[in-house]
């Protein structure tokens, strides 16, 4: 794909907790994550890694993972992202909501989107563990990336 001029892969991880990849049916494994991050990068592409939160059978424990899985990532050169989950009509989450005790805090469709605010809350994550998590994720994310970016800096302009 490189030598054809692909310049970028998006990667769908959405979790960094093998149990909740497990639960989501998603037909990954972390280690595989990380391997093909591994070998895109070494290609000379850029690999972009989607994460979203909260899976019905998250907990904080799992979130956690995520985060960590997400650190990982961005150190060793990928690019990371976070985003709500959202039970889309027509989805298997939409559909089955209920038995996978998944509470839909909204009934407006203007509400449904992945990047404003938390649209569901689970039996385990009330609304306020998945804000303050994911407040979490997103100040450490912003963190690790401003440490990669000074390092950076100081290796291409030394102190005096």
């Amino acid at each position: 794909m490189a030598d054809a001029g692909c310049k970028a892969v998006t990667y769908g991880v959405e979790s960094g907790s093998q149990s909740i990849l497990n639960s989501i049916k998603k037909g990954t494994t972390v280690e595989q994550v990380r391997k093909v991050v591994k070998w895109t990068l070494e290609l000379g592409m850029n690999a972009y890694c989607s994460f979203m939160i909260p899976h019905p059978e998250d907990t904080v424990e799992t979130v956690l993972q995520t985060k960590k899985l997400m650190v990982e990532l961005l150190k060793a050169g990928a690019i990371v992202s976070i985003s709500f989950t959202v039970p889309f009509p027509g989805t298997y989450l939409y559909e089955h909501m209920r038995e996978l005790g998944v509470t839909a805090l909204s009934k407006n469709w203007d509400d449904f989107s992945t990047s404003r605010e938390p649209i569901i809350s689970t039996r385990h994550l009330s609304l306020e563990a998945i804000k303050s998590l994911h407040n979490d994720i997103v100040s450490t994310l912003n963190e690790e990336q401003r440490e990669l970016r000074e390092n950076a800096l100081k290796q291409i302009m030394p102190s005096p």
